[in-house]
């Protein structure tokens, strides 16, 4: 098999993945769904990319926000105006969430997590204490950098989040709740703007 059939095979078992997992949750998904939803007979061939489902969790949710992907280089993140980092995680975010099986999947993870805490909370938190890390990096810099003034970081990034996933909930899950909401890019901006007008340094 080429490099190239080997990727596209590993993209294949990461969109049978995603399905199933909104279809039936993560925690009701198997190995053998997701090979035979991906074309592949024998499920043991599954592992030679992925050793197990946490970690096919963890690959879409890396395709899904590549900001917060393992490999991403937060050197290039840390190091740009921090109005930049927030408005890419936010886009990458909110954008994700526009994809009908993303929506699903957010519903049904979402209700795992809410009824069903249980050995699997860990891996269904990956996406969201990932995305928490980076925005606590990057804060951390800006800070540093004397971009922003200093301040309870834990609390402002939990801010940025949750309003986006008010959004989410808003726009996808719970319509009551979306009522008002503006267009995707209008609320970064004001998100962004909002957020940052009060924790600048000064001289800015």
């Amino acid at each position: 098999m080429t490099d190239a059939e080997s990727s596209a095979r590993r993209e294949a078992i990461l969109d049978a993945a995603l399905e199933v997992f909104a279809e039936v949750g993560y925690t009701r998904a198997t190995i053998k769904a997701i090979a035979q939803r991906a074309g592949i007979k024998s499920p043991a061939l599954l592992y030679w990319y992925f050793p197990g489902k946490a970690d096919l969790m963890r690959g879409v949710i890396a395709r899904i926000m590549p900001p917060v992907a393992p490999d991403a280089d937060l050197s290039v993140l840390t190091a740009q105006p921090i109005a930049l980092t927030l408005r890419l995680v936010a886009t990458a975010l909110l954008t994700a969430y526009q994809r009908p099986p993303l929506v699903n999947a957010f519903k049904v993870i979402l209700a795992e997590l809410l009824y069903n805490q249980d050995e699997n909370t860990d891996v269904l938190m990956a996406g969201p204490g990932a995305t928490l890390g980076v925005l606590r990096r990057c804060l951390e810099a800006a800070v540093a950098r004397g971009e922003l003034r200093p301040h309870n970081i834990e609390v402002s990034m939990r801010m940025f989040i949750g309003s986006l996933i008010i959004y989410i909930l808003g726009t996808v899950v719970v319509p009551v709740l979306g009522a008002g909401l503006p267009a995707t890019d209008e609320y970064i901006t004001a998100l962004i703007s909002q957020l940052l007008d009060g924790l600048r340094t000064e001289k800015e």
